[in-house]
């Protein structure tokens, strides 16, 4: 990250703004600031998991910007750069009574200091008490990407059976599948896709891949090709979530000409009983709230809502001229 500070306009009455990479101290602080405004019993468990974070993140993946006015800081944003050049970075937490346009600079002193790298997309998503973030991100060029509802199915309603649940579908082990044919797949499931469409189109597969696999602790063997009478159909993306003994579904997608058969069902039951096949205290998923019959499906299968997330997306993919669309 470039240690150039980015002044944004400032009114009189008050020290001008600078934003700038935080280090020693400035890291302690920024952590304390994007944690305080946690309900009291989530604060200390939440901060915990950012430092265990910087502690497994490799040199130069992840930092916080902290904004100054003066010797004091007033707000701070986590910025963090995974597989596949995309970053994803936090909302940004400020001192009480700070204007929302130090958010708006923490947001694009992000993009400029990330415009110097090989990232090619950034996301930042926020709960819906997060709100009053929306106006200053897309003010920073972020552009509105889709409305994410969590859902879980605690261990309680997953399938207690030692074998699979019966279905006319195959789901092979990515091992087992030819690397050019699983990459195929996955294209196909992009096809008219109602998960965050905006999407299409803006990054290679191997690109997205990487960032599926960045997802929790990788296990190749909870990645699956679906098969129905030896035809790939589909593909199913699975992940564990250890710090909260979870298994997240990161991606499942049908190919359109299978679509509409009723298989999603069958491949979020499956996904289920891997769950409790892994002894995990349930199966976590998001889904784009546009998403009718995905939305259709899990309700009908008894997932829990959990909460619903804005996401934003800032494309820093060249343009002709070679410069990001800033």
């Amino acid at each position: 990250m470039s240690s150039q500070p980015h002044h944004p306009p400032n009114g009189f009455g008050s020290p001008p703004l600078a934003v700038v990479p935080a280090t020693g101290e400035g890291i302690r602080r920024g952590l304390w600031l994007l944690c305080k405004d946690l309900p009291e019993a989530d604060r200390d468990g939440h901060l915990r998991r950012l430092r265990e974070h910087f502690r497994r993140s490799p040199p130069g993946t992840t930092g916080i910007l902290q904004a100054q006015r003066g010797q004091e800081i007033v707000g701070a944003i986590l910025w963090t750069v995974y597989p596949g050049r995309t970053a994803v970075i936090s909302a940004p937490g400020l001192l009480e009574n700070e204007p929302l346009t130090t958010a708006r600079a923490l947001f694009r002193g992000v993009v400029d200091n990330l415009a110097n790298t090989q990232t090619r997309l950034i996301f930042a998503n926020f709960s819906q008490d997060q709100g009053h973030f929306r106006e200053p991100v897309e003010e920073a060029g972020f552009c509105y990407l889709a409305r994410l509802l969590y859902l879980f199915s605690p261990v309680a309603d997953l399938p207690n059976s030692s074998e699979p649940p019966k279905c006319d579908l195959q789901f092979i082990p990515w091992p087992q599948v030819e690397h050019g044919d699983f990459v195929q797949i996955v294209e196909a499931t992009y096809v008219d896709t109602l998960d965050c469409p905006k999407l299409n189109g803006l990054r290679e597969t191997e690109d997205v891949l990487a960032g599926y696999r960045a997802a929790g602790v990788h296990v190749p063997d909870l990645w699956f090709l679906i098969r129905f009478e030896q035809e790939p159909v589909g593909c199913l993306i699975l992940t564990e979530q250890p710090d909260f003994d979870q298994l997240e579904l990161v991606y499942m997608g049908l190919i359109p000409k299978y679509r509409g058969r009723g298989w999603g069902k069958d491949v979020v039951r499956f996904a289920q009983w891997m769950a409790r096949h892994r002894k995990r205290a349930g199966l976590l998923l998001a889904v784009d709230t546009q998403n009718t019959p995905a939305m259709r499906v899990y309700r009908s299968l008894g997932m829990q809502p959990l909460e619903e997330r804005d996401v934003y997306l800032f494309n820093l993919t060249p343009r002709d001229g070679g410069t990001y669309p800033g």
